[in-house]
């Protein structure tokens, strides 16, 4: 007749055999949640439990299937496991190799990825990888990618797209060389050089900065040989072109509202081969044309002046102030040589009519002067009485009565 033989047991779920209710090579079970132990002679692990660990190897050929985890307490370096848990440099991780081939599918989010070698197959995820690593082929230290090798991704129809990675010149590239990229973010810093070589930076909103002196845009003639665009010089002077070589040509209107100062140290020259235009006078700009490179001081606007030889002093045609170098004041300081000025104190003159100096100084008139040892000298037109706008251009010539 058969015997059974029936191993100490509990059917209580969750209930496991105490040291000393088993001695040393004994079984027991626990058939509530079908789990067998072993009592070991070892004092550090008295108690195995079969189905949680085992010490020592397992080989299975075909497939683990599991509704909880599966776990590995220690590395193992045979060369040819795919999944294990290991402590190196103080640091518990997971490792997948050492196989550089295999391909790893990750699902849900996997944090502390250490790649411990480079890893030549694919790494698919449908959650997050976030990890940490000090060294080459860590994440949180350096992924290293040799020449052809991208971080790519998948467009919407299943297109793939390079995103990030070294051509086979050793290049980085970002995104295919023939799309479109969108890089965000509220900052970029280059250290070196930023070339283009097809294509257009666009700034929709925002600016093109440059932030120290010294800094310049630039670019090259058909030689190869570069020229500065526009910068800033040592002094913080914003220049246009190169200040030692080329030409500049400006296609198009082009409005100047501050000053146009051309350093005679250099022998630099104006040079117009077209039409140089003022704009008439009006209440805004009450003067449009030359003005003298001579200051004067204490002047009065409106009023018409000579040049003495030491400043300029205002002028009447009773004497021969009226044959000097003559000009307008149009400011304290300044005086208007040719060009057109509105000046509201001009009165009792008529649009078209010839101006005269005037024996009152300083004055214009459109009454010639007629006594004897009086001046007669022509100062301009006047443009429109309205407006009180004049157009002051003094004749070379005069007449002495």
């Amino acid at each position: 007749m058969a015997q059974v033989v029936k191993l100490k047991r509990s059917s209580t779920a969750g209930k496991v055999p105490e040291t000393g209710d088993m001695v040393a090579g004994e079984m027991a079970m626990n058939t509530a949640d079908g789990k067998l132990f072993l009592r070991d002679d070892s004092i550090i692990r008295p108690i195995i439990t079969v189905n949680n660990q085992v010490t020592g190897s397992i080989n299975l050929i075909g497939n683990i299937t599991a509704s909880g985890n599966i776990s590995a307490s220690s590395y193992y370096s045979d060369g040819h496991n795919a999944l294990s848990v290991a402590t190196l440099g103080g640091t518990t991780a997971l490792y997948v190799g050492p196989d550089p081939n295999i391909d790893i599918n990750l699902y849900g989010d996997v944090n502390n990825i250490n790649l411990s070698h480079r890893f030549t197959g694919n790494i698919t995820a449908s959650g997050i990888i976030s990890a940490s690593g000090t060294s080459d082929n860590f994440f949180g230290g350096r992924l290293v990618l040799d020449n052809s090798t991208y971080f790519a991704g998948s467009e919407t129809g299943g297109t793939s797209r390079n995103i990030l990675g070294i051509d086979g010149s050793n290049i980085t590239q970002v995104a295919n060389s023939n799309l479109a990229t969108n890089i965000k973010g509220t900052s970029i810093s280059i250290d070196n050089a930023l070339t283009v070589d097809a294509g257009n930076i666009t700034v929709t909103n925002g600016n093109i900065h440059l932030d120290t002196n010294n800094t310049k845009l630039t670019g090259k003639l058909t030689g190869g040989v570069p020229r500065d665009l526009i910068g800033f010089n040592a002094s913080d002077s914003v220049v246009v072109g190169n200040e030692t070589a080329g030409s500049i040509t400006l296609v198009g209107n082009t409005e100047l509202q501050g000053n146009l100062n051309i350093s005679q140290a250099t022998n630099s020259n104006v040079i117009i081969t077209g039409s140089l235009k003022f704009k008439i006078a009006d209440a805004t700009y009450t003067y449009q044309g030359e003005l003298s490179p001579l200051a004067g001081t204490s002047l009065t606007a409106g009023e018409i002046v000579h040049y003495s030889g030491s400043g300029w002093v205002v002028a009447d045609a009773s004497d021969d102030t009226a044959t000097k170098h003559l000009g307008i004041a149009v400011s304290s300081t300044e005086v208007l040589i040719r060009g057109y000025v509105r000046d509201t104190a001009y009165t009792g003159l008529g649009t078209g009519n010839v101006l005269y100096l005037s024996t009152t100084a300083g004055d214009v008139t459109i009454t010639a002067p007629s006594t004897p040892g009086e001046y007669v000298r022509v100062l301009g037109y006047c443009l429109d009485n309205g407006s009180r706008i004049i157009y002051f251009n003094p004749s070379q010539d005069w007449i002495e009565l």
